[in-house]
């Protein structure tokens, strides 16, 4: 089971999101993993949650005002530096967002209004990665992290 971290300030995408992730399949090539999914509305809440309990991805939204996605995953990164991170973004600037998330290891970002498909596919490719990620250290004699 994979635990999924969905932080946005919009109640109605956190519902459409969690149902989402919960019903439709979360596949990359063969591999299919089940998801658990926690939502949560403030960054604050989300990063005390994140100091309790390990999160194998994070996907945040660009646009909230307490602080922004990237400022968040910045945050959560020493907090869960294992988990992959995401942004779901309604910005039409690509350049912009692309330009805040380099070198902020974020493994990418979505755009809002989402594509069902491409939010699951991308989601098991994040997981994917972070899988490998993990798979590599622990081969090189590291720790596995969460």
């Amino acid at each position: 089971m994979s635990r999924i971290m969905i932080v946005d300030d919009e109640e109605g995408v956190l519902n459409a999101l969690r149902r989402l992730m919960l019903r439709a399949p979360c596949r990359y090539g063969r591999l299919a993993y089940a998801l658990e999914v926690e939502t949560f509305a403030s960054p604050d809440e989300a990063l005390a949650r994140a100091r309790t309990v390990p999160f194998d991805m994070i996907l945040s939204d660009y646009y909230m005002p307490a602080m922004n996605g990237v400022e968040f995953l910045a945050q959560i990164e020493p907090i869960q530096p294992d988990a992959a991170r995401m942004i779901l973004t309604g910005c039409d600037d690509i350049e912009l967002i692309n330009n805040s998330i380099l070198g902020a290891n974020i493994f990418g970002m979505l755009p809002k209004p989402w594509n069902d498909s491409l939010l699951m596919s991308m989601i098991a490719q994040a997981l994917n990665h972070r899988d490998l990620l993990l798979e590599n250290r622990a081969l090189k004699g590291g720790t596995s992290g969460t």
